[in-house]
């Protein structure tokens, strides 16, 4: 394979990075800061970069397709597993996927208004709004503590970064919910909540289409 052509260092870090990938599907070609004025390079994008055919040519042999993008303000690099039988799967609670559908959609519009390069943020107040008052999820605003484990999940799996602005607590809805949800794969699960309206159901399958991966915690690494 051609990862055994690089020299030892850079083989250490190759290791380091597959294991970074796997575990959250994306990197970023910007560091993700609190001071979103700045951008500073990753260097874990650049390595992957330069040692494109390396990455791709070994991830595909365990069943990983590696892609780049490169049209939203902050590139990135993300993995999409083609195995059907990938048991490398994250199943959100009910509560989880309609904040996820929600900022999906935020997502969308404020692409179209503003300028590519600018960040896409939303408090976390007014994604309760929408939750409650326009979408009409829910009847009612759901306990902050379950809200705050929601946003923390999708955290960990790369879609948003929270942050506190003075007393305000704030989220930066990042590109990889692009991935994530397709505007197809948000139909469907829209059209399911529909149908399940009224029933109490405590957890919502969302797959989304193979693509939102995590390692699980026996898989060993590198």
């Amino acid at each position: 394979m051609k990862v055994e052509q690089l020299d030892l260092k850079d083989r250490e870090e190759f290791a380091r990075i597959v294991n970074i990938l796997l575990a959250e599907n994306c990197i970023y070609q910007y560091a993700k800061i609190k001071q979103f004025e700045k951008k500073e390079r990753n260097a874990d994008y650049v390595f992957i970069n330069d040692h494109w055919d390396c990455f791709e040519e070994y991830l595909r042999f365990a069943g990983w397709l590696l892609y780049k993008e490169r049209s939203s303000y902050m590139g990135m690099i993300y993995l999409v597993n083609e195995r059907e039988d990938c048991a490398c799967r994250y199943r959100l609670t009910k509560l989880e996927t309609q904040l996820l559908l929600i900022l999906r959609n935020y997502y969308e519009e404020k692409m179209l208004e503003l300028d590519a390069s600018l960040t896409i943020r939303i408090s976390v107040n007014e994604l309760l709004r929408l939750l409650v008052d326009v979408f009409a999820m829910v009847n009612a605003r759901p306990p902050m503590q379950q809200v705050h484990a929601a946003l923390q999940s999708l955290q960990k799996l790369n879609i948003i970064q929270k942050y506190a602005q003075g007393e305000e607590d704030l989220i930066w809805v990042l590109p990889y919910i692009t991935c994530v949800l397709t505007p197809k794969r948000v139909e469907e699960i829209l059209m399911k909540i529909r149908n399940e309206e009224g029933e109490e159901d405590d957890e919502a399958e969302a797959d989304a289409a193979d693509q939102l991966a995590v390692l699980r915690e026996n898989d060993s690494e590198l």
